[in-house]
This record gives C-alpha cells, sequence and structure tokens, in this order.
C-alpha cells in the first residue's frame, strides 16, 4: 500500500499533460452484499485518484474494518490459559480508462481488492505469543463509474460519483489457508471459528456498489 501512495504522490508532482489533470480526494459508502461482515457498521472507505481529464488514470482505497473481538464461541472466550486476536486490513488498488463529455465523466476499470486477515494467539499474563498466522483473500473484477461536479467544473469543486463493480476471488479453497499449527484443542476450534468466519464472508463472486462524495482538484 505505501508503494502506490508513492505512485500517486509522483504523478502530483508529474509535469506530465498526460497525467495529474485532475484529482479526486474522496469518502465513499460501500454496499457489498455477501462481504458486508467484514466492515464497519458504516462502510466506508477514503480514495485518492489521478487522471487526465480523458485518458488513464490510477487510485487506492482503504476500507474501514470491523472490529473481530466477539468472533469467537462463549466456550472459547471463557477460556483460562488463551486470548486470542483477529482482525482484517482491506484496501484496494483502481486502474481505469476515464471519458470525458464535459463535466460528465465515466470511468472504465478494473479493481483489486486485496483483504489481509490477522489472527493471533497468546498465553494470558505473560504475553507469551503461541501462534500468528495472516491470510490473504483477494478479489479481481471490473468496474465502472458515472461522476460529476456540484457546479459541472472540471476541477475545484465538490463531486460525487457512483461505481458499480463485478469481483471474484483469487483464492484457493479454505484448505489451503495457512492456520496457527497446534494439536490445543482451543486452538483448533479457534482455527476453525476462523476459517468459518473467512469462508462466510467472502462468496467467489462478489458484486457491489459504491457512492462517493469529495474534492476534486
Amino acid at each position: 500500500m505505501k508503494i502506490l501512495i508513492f505512485i500517486i504522490l509522483y504523478f502530483i508532482v508529474s509535469t506530465q499533460d498526460v497525467f495529474a489533470e485532475i484529482w479526486d480526494f474522496g469518502l465513499g459508502i460501500l454496499v457489498v452484499p455477501g462481504r458486508a461482515d467484514n466492515y464497519d457498521t458504516v462502510p466506508t472507505q477514503i480514495e485518492i485518484g489521478a487522471s487526465s481529464v480523458k485518458g488513464y488514470g490510477l487510485s487506492v482505497s482503504k476500507q474501514a474494518t470491523k472490529s473481530f473481538e466477539n468472533l469467537t464461541k462463549e466456550e472459547i472466550i471463557e477460556d483460562n490459559t488463551y486470548t486470542s486476536k483477529f482482525g482484517l486490513s482491506s484496501d484496494a488498488l483502481l486502474i481505469f480508462y476515464r471519458f470525458e463529455n464535459y463535466e460528465h465523466r465515466w470511468d472504465l476499470g478494473l479493481m483489486h481488492n486485496r483483504n489481509i486477515y490477522t489472527a493471533t494467539i497468546e498465553k494470558k499474563g505473560d504475553s507469551e505469543e503461541i501462534g500468528k498466522t495472516t491470510i490473504n483473500v483477494s478479489y479481481t473484477g471490473p468496474y465502472i463509474q458515472y461522476s460529476n461536479t456540484l457546479k459541472g467544473y472540471d476541477t475545484d469543486d465538490w463531486y460525487y460519483g457512483f461505481r458499480l463493480f463485478y469481483l471474484s476471488s483469487n483464492n484457493l479453497d479454505s484448505n489451503s489457508y495457512n492456520l496457527i499449527e497446534s494439536n490445543d484443542t482451543y486452538i483448533q476450534v479457534y482455527n476453525n471459528e476462523i476459517k468459518n468466519f473467512i469462508n462466510d464472508n467472502n462468496p467467489k463472486t462478489s458484486v457491489g456498489i459504491n457512492m462517493t462524495f469529495g474534492w476534486r482538484l
């Protein structure tokens, strides 16, 4: 994600005429059936994009994910030996071609959404880490977006956008997930909880809508 931010910053200071003519800084709301439990109660995201008035562009976004403190079942929470943490980091890269029609914009592009789950188990009292694993669930697919500014200006105006996307998972069957290995019953049940959560909230395909409002430079 840091590399992508540096790419955006490079285009901001670039003098190339084919790029960096329009900069979008927006806050969006996601509607993603089948994956909604991954995100906050209000599923928001921040997005930064750079493009020409008509031509190629790219943007990066970061989603607000939900707290998973209550993931495990009651009998696991009451365990007196271990504590467990389970979290998610979600971001996306979008590459697109922008069609310009006066102040109206149509973007056709490709989205790559990366979701990194992190699970950790520690011993109570001494914070000794027993096991840690990361699971990357990625989605890729096409999208189309319409955007416009409130006053009809190309830049220096508030804008709004509506994006429709269709994504497919790049991951293998959940049995290939690299979970925490142990013969301990607690850890085995915890592994199953993680696997079930990821399976239940990451279908093979995902159709969603993103509504964005922000400032266009």
